[in-house]
């Protein structure tokens, strides 16, 4: 595996974990990104959204075992993955609330029936909410790179008290 992360992404045991994060988590933004942009669409179903936010969930958990090599600026896009969940979580929630309503015994129900067109009109709002949401923070000209570029060069540069980073920090052990 080179530096770069032009091959295999994989954890190297002969680097620090701030080496590893530069080259592992900009290959798995890189990947999360793009399954986003092929899922994050109108005609998406309800069950591969689901699945697009357990993907969220796993990815935001990777980043946040990170913020150690990162510092704080990491929590913006933390947050950012947080919310996605959020929007994702709401929209299956009222996918799961209308299959149940759906259900034979509550489907002929009127109540049931007024229920079921105001959830459909919930999620075609939550659908519009995602996408746009997506698009300001995920898909926008240079997000990607911006992603990459920042989980490339600044793992390890966390700032430390003393005012020296841990890289720099690091360095000075080793020559010492």
């Amino acid at each position: 595996m080179d530096r770069r992360g032009s091959a295999k992404s994989t954890w190297d045991p002969t680097l620090t974990s701030s080496e590893n994060a530069a080259v592992v988590l900009p290959r798995l933004t890189q990947k999360f990104l793009s399954r986003g942009r092929k899922l994050i669409q109108v005609k998406t179903p309800d069950k591969k959204l689901h699945d697009f936010r357990l993907r969220a969930k796993r990815f935001r958990y990777t980043l946040e075992l990170f913020k150690p090599c990162y510092g704080p600026t990491l929590d913006k896009h933390i947050a950012a993955i947080r919310r996605l969940q959020d929007r994702l979580g709401t929209m299956n929630d009222y996918a799961a609330t209308l299959a149940l309503l759906r259900r034979p015994g509550l489907r002929e129900q009127e109540g049931a029936r007024r229920l079921r067109d105001a959830l459909k009109r919930r999620i075609t709002s939550e659908r519009a909410d995602l996408f746009a949401y997506w698009q300001s923070h995920f898909a926008g000209e240079g997000v990607e790179k911006r992603w990459m570029g920042y989980l490339e060069r600044y793992a390890g540069w966390v700032a430390m008290p003393q005012g020296r980073s841990t890289a720099a920090r690091a360095a000075d052990r080793m020559s010492a």
